[in-house]
């Protein structure tokens, strides 16, 4: 009852900071509806390539010049255009100017090929499709050594790009920026929680209200409890009206099912926890107030920009890769992005896991230096 008591103490106490609460409710939903609305453009999955234009020239006139104009047929209806040329040089005297995207040469020998830009993506598209058309080809020269007879039914096939079909367990699920900066920014809000949490031991100290508790008929035990539930509860309540609003109001995606909401309102359960028990874990290592305000505040800010807050980081190398893996916000955000867009569900149990044992460390070493002080 003692412990229920503090906590609903502590509650009402963060409750009536007009500026903590301003700041854990309106900052995250003002971040996400800028960041949000200002980067879509940069989550645009879709690519517009156009139409591409090739030159050729046979040199063959052959079966293998029959087959390749059956495939540049083909070819027009992916907006891919094959034309004959005669004279080689102008060929290539286009393609150095820009004018068309290759040209190639039919021989004995096989294709020669020379993109204008070889790194482009139109050059992949095109290199893609030549090499079907070489493996049909090679394909079909084996089957007419084998029954020559059935050599114009073959060569007259147009070449097929069907052989293959590709397919994924959420076919064109990627979030928007809507989504991740919800996401991002709702991780980062509860990592936060870390800096109210400082405020536990020492906001009763400059109230002058330590000494009223230390004499009066609780322990010290029930006090620490008491205090560390209210600060947990207070700031999953904001946590929670973040989520429901971003859910309710910008249409995120938290996932789809009752499980996944369960899993990723749990990892961020785990993570208020965890933020809370190194807020005040700090806060009694620390000296004075402002050193554990400031060392928070840089562990937030380090956290929160390697972490993908401020912005997306793809495909990390070196240094990079390793700041982002220290970034505990990096495994919050994977866990809840595996979760919705892969049904990874054991990668966010691994997450809430490392949440839990930086929990209970930060949490025991708070309860053994509260234990050694005389007073809180």
């Amino acid at each position: 009852m003692k412990i229920l008591s503090i906590a609903w103490k502590q509650i009402k106490h963060d409750v009536r900071d007009i500026r903590s609460f301003l700041f854990m409710l309106a900052f995250p939903i003002v971040l996400m509806v800028i960041l949000g609305s200002a980067l879509s453009n940069v989550f645009n999955n879709e690519i517009e390539l156009g139409e591409m234009n090739v030159l050729y020239k046979d040199n063959t006139r052959n079966e293998l010049g029959v087959a390749f104009k059956a495939f540049a047929v083909k070819a027009e209806e992916s907006d891919i255009h094959f034309k004959e040329i005669q004279n080689i040089e102008k060929a290539r005297n286009k393609v150095k100017a820009g004018k068309v995207d290759a040209y190639l040469v039919l021989n004995k020998n096989g294709i020669s090929y020379h993109a204008s830009r070889p790194d482009s993506i139109e050059a992949n598209v095109i290199e893609g499709m030549l090499q079907t058309f070489a493996g049909y080809y090679k394909t079909g020269r084996v089957i007419i050594q084998s029954n020559p007879s059935k050599a114009s039914e073959i060569l007259a096939q147009p070449s097929r790009s069907d052989y293959i079909q590709e397919g994924s367990i959420a076919r064109n699920k990627q979030p928007s920026s809507m989504d991740y900066y919800a996401i991002v920014m709702t991780t980062m809000i509860t990592l936060y929680s870390a800096i109210a949490a400082s405020h536990l031991v020492s906001s009763e100290r400059e109230a002058h209200t330590a000494e009223r508790l230390i004499v009066a008929p609780v322990r010290k035990l029930e006090i620490f409890v008491g205090k560390v539930a209210g600060s947990i509860c207070i700031n999953a309540f904001f946590i929670a009206a973040v989520v429901a609003f971003s859910y309710f109001v910008l249409k995120v995606e938290w996932g789809t099912t009752p499980g996944q909401w369960f899993l990723s309102g749990t990892l961020l359960l785990t993570e208020v926890i965890a933020a809370v028990s190194l807020g005040l874990g700090l806060s009694l290592i620390a000296r004075t107030p402002a050193a554990s305000r400031m060392i928070i505040m840089v562990i937030v800010q380090i956290a929160s920009f390697f972490g993908g807050a401020y912005f997306k980081i793809d495909h990390p190398e070196g240094l990079l890769k390793t700041l982002v893996n220290l970034s505990p916000l990096t495994w919050e955000n994977e866990g809840i992005m595996r979760l919705i867009y892969t049904g990874d569900q054991i990668f966010i149990v691994k997450v809430m896991a490392m949440n839990i044992g930086v929990a209970l460390l930060f949490l025991l070493v708070s309860l053994v230096t509260l234990r050694r002080r005389e007073g809180l």
